[in-house]
């Protein structure tokens, strides 16, 4: 009794097929930017991933008495790394953003030189977008903090465009606006 030769050709040809695979060189994939979709003031803005240590909810902010503007209080957060106690800004009020909430939600923590945590309105998650869809332009914007755009799918099926928060921007701000010696120098 013989067997057919049919299986015997079919696992040829998939032997064959395997092999051609690793023969061909790999097609290369398109960069992208991990982003964090967020709402400030009912405005739609983006976070770079890279530029953020940690995204926590519901934190409580200790105010304190302060001619510091921007800021909302101190944080006690616990990280990756060890419990940390942070200053706490309004990314509303440092946008310039109207109707921002009087206790935000949301904390970004931004792996700075200086620990640093943005508080903010809605979290509406993460974003991977193809270099391409970030543009350098914002298109008749004049923000201080912000560093072009992100053209984003949105669940309807269209595109929402998405200010970039520029957080390496509002670091050098904040710390210049904390050292006096740096204030001087750039007056």
């Amino acid at each position: 009794m013989s067997l057919p030769t049919a299986p015997a050709s079919a696992a040829a040809s998939l032997r064959e097929e395997f092999d051609r695979c690793f023969a061909t060189l790999p097609v290369p994939l398109e960069p992208t930017e991990e982003l964090l979709a967020i709402r400030v003031g009912g405005d739609s803005y983006a976070l770079r991933l890279r530029e953020v240590a940690e995204i926590s909810a519901g934190h409580p902010v200790s105010r304190l008495p302060s001619t510091t503007p921007h800021l909302l209080g101190l944080a006690g957060l616990r990280t990756h790394r060890a419990g940390v106690v942070v200053p706490v800004f309004s990314l509303a009020s440092l946008l310039g953003a109207a109707g921002g909430a009087d206790a935000p939600r949301w904390l970004a923590l931004c792996d700075a030189q200086e620990p640093f945590a943005l508080a903010f309105d809605f979290f509406e998650g993460h974003l991977r977008l193809p270099a391409a869809a970030l543009h350098p332009d914002v298109p008749g914007a004049a923000r201080r903090f912000t560093s072009g755009l992100a053209r984003a799918p949105s669940a309807n099926g269209g595109f929402i465009d998405r200010t970039l928060i520029n957080l390496s921007l509002i670091a050098a701000a904040l710390l210049a606006r904390s050292d006096p010696a740096r204030r001087t120098k750039e007056q």
